[in-house]
């Protein structure tokens, strides 16, 4: 496996259409929502150019006994305590114009990428009310890209890290703050997607490679 160094943070706001249920004494066992997420994220991962992006996104909560589903994930409560979960985790970049791109300039553009995979997520501090946690996350994700007529896979990534998160963070206002670091290894497959400069495209300052 090849690794790219650095960490990567994220700080996610979200605002709930239905902030009525956080005033609720018992959740339901069903919600239907709508957020907003303020993001700044690179133009890919390892780039020293980045954009900032509002993105709007539907969610659904089902609070089951073995299967729940949540603004961030799908999680299977296999083992014997809320502290360890079997998840799901989803990711996925924006399509990269290699003419707004400093550094791919005259490359190829890329195609937006989704991932999708397991995770192990554990529980390592929070507080009575879950108003904070702390949690260690050691997904595996398969890589795609996608021009909308076909999709191609692009190898794997593993990134474990560290996520805080408030909720509540105004009281009755639905609203969350988090922000996740950890470091990221990708197969060859996936560098060769995002990394690989071939012969026609090198220049003085951009070697084949």
């Amino acid at each position: 496996m090849h690794i790219t160094r650095g960490l990567t943070a994220a700080l996610l706001l979200i605002g709930f259409l239905l902030p009525h249920h956080a005033l609720c004494e018992e959740k339901p066992l069903w919600e239907v929502g709508v957020g907003l997420a303020f993001l700044r994220l690179p133009d890919y991962r390892g780039s020293d150019e980045s954009r900032f992006y509002l993105l709007p996104f539907p969610y659904v909560i089902y609070r089951g006994d073995i299967v729940r589903v949540d603004r961030e994930r799908i999680s299977g409560r296999i083992f014997k305590t809320d502290r360890v979960l079997l998840d799901v985790s989803i990711f996925g970049s924006v399509p990269v114009d290699s003419s707004q791109n400093e550094a791919r300039r005259g490359m190829p553009d890329l195609d937006p990428t989704f991932e999708i995979g397991p995770s192990l997520d554990i529980s390592l501090l929070e507080n009575k009310n879950d108003q904070y946690k702390l949690k260690a996350t050691f997904p595996v994700r398969a890589v795609f890209s996608t021009d909308f007529s076909s999709v191609h896979h692009e190898g794997w990534v593993f990134s474990p890290r560290l996520h805080f998160e408030i909720d509540n963070l105004i009281k009755g206002s639905g609203l969350k703050l988090g922000i996740s670091a950890g470091p990221i290894f990708g197969s060859s497959d996936y560098h060769r997607y995002y990394y690989t400069v071939d012969p026609a495209y090198a220049t003085p300052s951009r070697p084949a490679y």
